[in-house]
């Protein structure tokens, strides 16, 4: 299992969801959306949420190259639109932990889904797009 979730700057589709737009990544141009409406908060500052990774055709041939050099099958991903990464975040300490995510191509077919076993908390770094996730959900609360 592979997940890129920072760039150096870096449950499903719901039917009722409310993607709002939070980055652009300055190395391939994806752009980057969490779903407010999957916000659940376990804690004040501990949440679960969604967000997609929307792939330009330079991201999705990067994508596609990091598969295949992990012996990853790339079957009908010439047609990989999105991803769809469910994640815990500690807001308070910039801490993120990936806990299942889900490839669709530009029909809304699932390509690869995948529950991660035993996740881990992983530290945020300035600058990443892990990091503007949490700014932008920071910054949305507050209003």
């Amino acid at each position: 299992m592979f997940v890129i979730l920072a760039f150096d700057i870096n449950f499903t589709d719901a039917m009722a969801s409310d993607w709002v737009y939070f980055a652009t990544d300055n190395v391939y141009g994806n752009q980057f959306f969490y779903d407010a409406d999957s916000i659940k908060h376990l804690t004040q500052d501990i949440i679960e949420v969604d967000y997609k990774e929307l792939y330009s055709e330079a991201g999705k041939n990067a994508y596609i190259s990091i598969l295949k050099s992990h012996n990853i099958s790339t079957y009908g991903y010439d047609l990989l639109l999105y991803t769809i990464v469910y994640l815990k975040v500690d807001l308070e300490n910039n801490l993120i932990m990936i806990l299942y995510f889900t490839d669709y191509n530009k029909n809304g077919d699932i390509l690869y889904q995948d529950n991660i076993e035993n996740p881990t908390w992983d530290y945020v770094q300035e600058g990443t797009i892990g990091r503007l996730l949490i700014e932008a959900i920071k910054n949305n609360s507050n209003k």
